[in-house]
């Protein structure tokens, strides 16, 4: 309580940027207020990310625990494969309540796809559709663990973050098509997405008992990037204001 930071206020149906903070005098709690001016989509999305950390995200120390483990190249796997498969599975694994509230219909849009849908690839996909604002996943029947199974999807949540109404993050592309500046924005995303997976994994207590794949996939994806060092600075940032926004629909 005291310090200043940064509110969006609808008035007239405009958005406005605000300097608060709320203060106690003689038992009286005050809030103190400054205009800044109207508010655009990245000014939102900011306040946003800033809100969730205040409610209570993954501390720095917490994060960077985390990047050093995925950075490790000791904890690496020799190997990485699609963590579902086109095929029932058959093994029973119990759910997790307090990850499935994360990723409800109704807050994020989860469509649970099997081969032929109309919003599907030919194939099971597991991904964030920019085009709908949700997140694809395959039938939980064809994971091997509740690991696989949740890994996957906060993986995914973590793209949808990126939404410009969320955090504004640039999603990038890949492909033939794509342009440099897109492939590495897209390099970029896969390492904070991974990283957020596994830091939101780790706050729930559901950090997965074999780092390998994750360690692997992330360290892939940071050697494809131009600057490895800038990157995860950038996604050290990015992955706690993308956990934190996750956790706080809790």
């Amino acid at each position: 309580m005291g310090d200043f930071y940064q509110v969006i206020k609808t008035i007239k149906g405009k958005r406005y940027l605000y300097r608060q903070r709320t203060f106690r005098v003689g038992g009286v709690v005050k809030t103190e207020s400054y205009s800044l001016g109207p508010a655009s989509s990245a000014d939102v999305a900011r306040v946003k990310a800033d809100a969730a950390i205040r409610r209570g995200g993954p501390s720095r120390a917490k994060v960077g625990a985390m990047f050093k483990l995925l950075c490790d190249p000791a904890q690496a796997a020799s190997g990485w494969s699609k963590p579902w498969s086109g095929a029932r599975v058959n093994t029973k694994w119990e759910d997790a309540p307090e990850l499935d509230r994360l990723a409800t219909v109704e807050r994020v849009g989860v469509l649970v796809l099997g081969p032929g849908h109309k919003e599907a690839d030919p194939e099971l996909v597991a991904a964030y559709d920019r085009r709908i604002d949700g997140v694809l996943m395959p039938p939980r029947s064809h994971f091997p663990s509740q690991a696989a199974y949740y890994a996957t999807l906060m993986h995914e949540l973590a793209h949808w973050t990126a939404h410009p109404s969320r955090l504004g993050r640039t999603l990038g592309r890949r492909g033939f098509n794509a342009s440099e500046t897109e492939r590495q924005a897209y390099a970029r995303e896969e390492v904070v997405a991974e990283a957020t997976a596994m830091i939101v994994l780790a706050e729930l207590g559901h950090q997965p008992a074999i780092i390998g794949p994750h360690a692997l996939y992330l360290q892939t994806w940071l050697g494809r990037t131009s600057d490895p060092k800038q990157t995860l600075i950038y996604a050290m940032n990015e992955a706690q204001k993308a956990s934190s926004f996750i956790l706080g629909g809790r």
